[in-house]
């Protein structure tokens, strides 16, 4: 994969979409036409979003949301992925535009699609005028496409009837065309490999995470994503997802054969070369009775390189079990996997790729209903003063835990992982169950509040969880860039490890870890050494076990100039055994 050509490919394809969508919104905000007059509803939408955050979000968000589409209808082309057998970005062998356009030209579009057959029909037949006959068909026929994909990937392909169309680029079918710079700048050969979607999330970005540090400022919580992405290299998510996930089953299952397919896994402490746990711990382990209960979480996954990974291993481990190969797709996404991310675009990308996975190992399987287990953090927007009103109105009960995490959940894309709820996982379950028994309550005012806390509670609900195994490649930033609200989140919250976010997702992961079970993660090295990490080392050693660690050094990531950041990858056994762990 030559990420050098797919980084020029995605920063160019971002800086075009955001001059034609921003060149588009003016149109549609300027001018005043029958068609446009047609769309009244969308355009209030429009005018109400830029007036929610900002023109500039606006624009940026329709540009990545329209890039995800591309990138994804462009990597189920050339894997044969596409659930009408046609290609939607990508042309026949000896044609210029999109096998579906050339379809439609020929009289056949798919039943599938619920598009205005006869009016693309007239549109290409001169029957109804247009400045650009193919185009206008071709981009019934891209919506349409989308909408299709709704069903099979509801995060990502949200039904379009908004804005988002209404500020989709006008060219689409030339060469100059941003649908001509995704089907050439993503090979055939590159999208074999699921990792080319993460790869192009950090190309994508990396103009944004560099107009944030030449800055200066504090980050803002809307520029965290930018700033902190970093694609984790595969033989490191190997390691760590091995020396966790795969650990933990040795220890339940010393006699399986799991050892041959882990290249990176190290015999430590926690399992003896034999299969065998030490003398004087054995029996003092997380115990995992059948690969359906072991869980994985990235509590930062971005466009979810670690789970994709997490994904190859545990299948090795449901086929050694004797599954039906037609079941594991399903059972691995929604019962082994979840992933945790603040940042929207990443989340899509995240759940887009673990679809991929699962596609590739079995033919049949979008046509079940799958979603995977990937928490976009939502900010709960209303006062602690309405909360309280709106559970009193709905004869819900209220404690101080519950409006206490409700308070941070209004900064939910600004602290994310780190919040960990103080209410008890039973009450919490309790509560949202109330609250979707109140759903049906027709009241024009009370509807948005109920919803927005069924959203909240369901997102503290599964920070409330334990995991068996939590592997990340947290974000790594220093507290003089927080903003406000997260440097005090943190000082308040995790007064040892407040220096960095990285050791603040050191301390939450074993939080949420299971008691015995493993923490696998990649960060600077600077928390070994630095005397503002003393307190939290101290805490680290006196309350867990270190069971391996790789001190890397520089050129770790070696895309970002590998001698800026020096790291070290370890694993942690949330057990405390007197022994000593792997150093390398």
């Amino acid at each position: 994969m030559n990420t050098n050509t797919l980084k020029k490919f995605a920063q160019q394809a971002r800086r075009k979409l955001l001059e034609q969508i921003e060149a588009k919104l003016d149109m549609v905000l300027t001018t005043d036409s029958a068609e446009l007059r047609e769309k009244s509803a969308q355009i209030s939408k429009l005018r109400e979003a830029i007036n929610i955050t900002s023109r500039e979000q606006v624009i940026e968000k329709v540009a990545y949301t329209w890039f995800n589409r591309l990138m994804a209808l462009r990597f189920m082309d050339a894997n044969d992925y596409q659930p009408t057998g046609i290609s939607i970005v990508t042309p026949r062998e000896g044609y210029t535009t999109p096998e579906i356009l050339e379809e439609a030209k020929q009289g056949m579009i798919p039943d599938d699609l619920q598009v205005k057959r006869q009016h693309i029909f007239d549109v290409l037949d001169g029957k109804i005028p247009a400045s650009n006959p193919q185009n206008e068909a071709y981009k019934e026929l891209l919506t349409g496409a989308c909408n299709h994909l709704h069903t099979i990937f509801p995060f990502l392909f949200e039904r379009i009837n908004d804005y988002t169309e209404l500020l989709l680029p006008d060219d689409l079918t030339s060469e100059f065309s941003i649908v001509h710079d995704v089907r050439t700048g993503m090979t055939a050969e590159d999208c074999r490999e699921v990792e080319i979607i993460g790869w192009l999330y950090q190309f994508y970005i990396s103009e944004k995470k560099d107009e944030v540090f030449a800055s200066k400022s504090k980050v803002k919580k809307e520029d965290i994503p930018a700033a902190t992405q970093l694609f984790t290299p595969r033989w490191i998510v190997e390691y760590m997802v091995q020396n966790t996930v795969g650990k933990l089953w040795l220890q339940n299952h010393p006699d399986s054969g799991l050892r041959e397919h882990m290249p990176y896994y190290i015999e430590s402490a926690s399992v003896s070369p034999s299969g065998e746990m030490p003398e004087g711990q054995r029996g003092d382990y997380l115990k995992v009775n059948a690969v359906e209960e072991l869980t994985l979480l990235d509590q930062a996954c971005g466009s979810g390189h670690i789970l994709v990974y997490g994904f190859e291993l545990l299948s090795k481990i449901y086929e050694e079990e004797g599954y039906n190969p037609n079941e594991i797709p399903q059972l691995i996404i929604e019962k082994n996997l979840y992933g945790f991310e603040i940042d929207e675009r990443a989340a899509q990308l995240a759940g887009l790729a673990l679809m991929m996975k699962a596609r590739s190992y079995q033919r049949r399987f979008f046509r079940k209903e799958v979603k995977p287990n990937i928490l976009c953090f939502r900010d709960y927007s209303y006062s602690m003063e309405e909360t309280e009103e709106t559970l009193k109105a709905l004869r819900i009960a209220t404690a101080d835990e519950l409006m206490h995490d409700m308070g941070n959940m209004q900064q939910a894309t600004n602290f994310g992982s780190l919040i960990i709820p103080r209410t008890d996982s039973n009450t919490l379950l309790g509560t949202l169950a109330s609250l979707k028994q109140k759903s049906t309550i027709q009241d024009v005012f009370l509807s948005p509040k109920l919803e927005a806390l069924q959203s909240a509670v369901s997102q503290l609900i599964l920070l409330g969880k334990k995991y068996h195994c939590v592997v990340d490649n947290p974000p790594y930033m220093g507290g003089g860039n927080m903003n406000k609200e997260l440097a005090d989140f943190v000082k308040h919250e995790y007064p040892k490890a407040k220096a960095d976010l990285m050791t603040c997702f050191m301390e939450t992961g074993l939080k949420v870890l299971e008691p015995k079970g493993f923490l696998g993660m990649i960060n600077q090295h600077s928390w070994m050494f630095l005397s503002s990490y003393e307190k939290l080392r101290e805490s680290l050693i006196g309350s867990t076990f270190i069971d391996t660690l790789l001190h890397l050094g520089p050129r770790t990531f070696p895309e970002i100039g590998g001698e800026v950041v020096q790291n070290a990858s370890f694993t942690f056994w949330n057990n405390k055994v007197a022994d000593s762990g792997k150093f390398i």
